[in-house]
C-alpha cells in the first residue's frame, strides 16, 4: 500500500534510507503557498508533498518518487494529518470503500 509507505516515510517509521524520499512543499518554499494550509484561521497544515520532475517517461513518471506524491496529494487533507498509523489506515480504508459504493 503506497499511502502507508508514504505515511511511514513522513513520520520516519521505516528504514533511514527512505526518510528523505518525500519533501513537504512547506519545506521547499519559505513563504506561504496555497498548498500549505487547509484552514488559515486555525493554521491546519495540509502536508502536501512536492512532486519532483521526471526526465524519462518509463522510469521517471512511473517511479514511486513521482507517483507517490501525486497520489498522496489527492487524499483529503484531514486524512494526511493523522498522527497514528492505525487511524490513518482505518480512515483510508473507509474512504476507499465509500468511493466504490453505488
Amino acid at each position: 500500500m503506497m499511502a502507508k509507505f508514504i505515511f511511514n516515510c513522513l513520520n520516519e517509521n521505516n528504514p533511514i534510507n527512505f526518510h528523505s524520499w518525500y519533501i513537504l512543499t512547506s519545506q521547499i518554499h519559505n513563504h506561504n503557498t496555497r498548498s500549505k494550509y487547509i484552514d488559515l484561521t486555525n493554521s491546519i497544515i495540509t502536508k502536501t508533498l512536492f512532486v519532483p520532475i521526471a526526465r524519462t517517461t518509463y522510469y521517471g513518471l512511473k517511479s514511486l518518487k513521482v507517483q507517490g506524491p501525486k497520489m498522496w496529494n489527492k487524499l483529503p487533507p484531514l486524512l494526511r494529518n493523522n498522527n497514528s498509523i492505525h487511524n490513518f489506515i482505518k480512515n483510508y480504508k473507509n474512504i476507499l470503500l465509500n468511493s466504490y459504493n453505488l
